[in-house]
């Protein structure tokens, strides 16, 4: 009869509580105040302490722990997030300063092939649309004229470089190479800069999603 009694007993504890403990009352307040507690709460149906607290305090603090580290992990994606776009930004300006070296780059080329034009129509005595009769056969034979594409504009301008020797050759050997080069250089630095957009890009969506992570879908 008692056995049944404890038993029928164990199985009226609530939120998973099964067992009954032989304690005396100082352990018991021992619990209670590991707990935070005066007293353990008492079961209403058998008017013994219980100890489900623990298991919600164990629960709550998990809890407490994972809503904290997902808040943590929000602020530190906003924060890449700012990091993220101020560096986008940076390569918004290296693309605009790089149309702008490489025109540089070109204007000066001319101008140095235009000096070079009338100092060799000088020495010649031939007018300057003569001596460029040949380069403009060149470059229209290459595809420059008519294309518009940036891409391939460097092999063209090499190709158009290697079609010439000296004198008057060596004028439009050095500007094609000069052009080549500054062509080279816009091509490899586009590459590099829509490389790094499309890196920083996929970052971004992968912070803004953590930014909004919520644990369990509420905190």
């Amino acid at each position: 009869m008692a056995k049944y009694h404890l038993s029928d007993a164990a199985n009226q504890g609530r939120y998973g509580d099964n067992v009954l403990v032989h304690m005396n009352q100082d352990e018991v307040k021992s619990l209670a105040n590991m707990a935070g507690m005066d007293d353990l709460p008492r079961n209403p149906s058998t008017g013994l302490p219980e100890a489900w607290i623990f298991a919600a305090a164990s629960l709550g603090l998990s809890l407490y722990q994972g809503a904290k580290a997902t808040s943590m992990g929000r602020d530190s994606a906003k924060t890449q997030l700012k990091l993220i776009q101020s560096q986008k930004n940076n390569l918004k300006e290296q693309k605009e300063s790089l149309g702008q070296n490489v025109g540089a780059q070109k204007q000066a080329a001319t101008a140095q092939f235009e000096q070079g034009l009338e100092g060799l129509s000088a020495k010649t005595g031939m007018e300057k649309e003569d001596i460029m009769e040949g380069y403009d056969k060149a470059m229209q034979q290459s595809g420059l004229v008519s294309s518009g594409a940036q891409e391939g504009r460097k092999k063209m301008w090499d190709r158009v470089g290697q079609a010439f020797g000296r004198g008057k050759e060596g004028l439009y050997s050095e500007l094609s190479m000069k052009m080549g080069e500054a062509e080279g250089f816009l091509e490899s630095e586009t590459a590099r800069i829509d490389a790094d957009e499309k890196r920083l890009n996929a970052e971004q969506a992968l912070q803004r999603q953590q930014s909004q992570s919520r644990f369990l879908g509420m905190f």
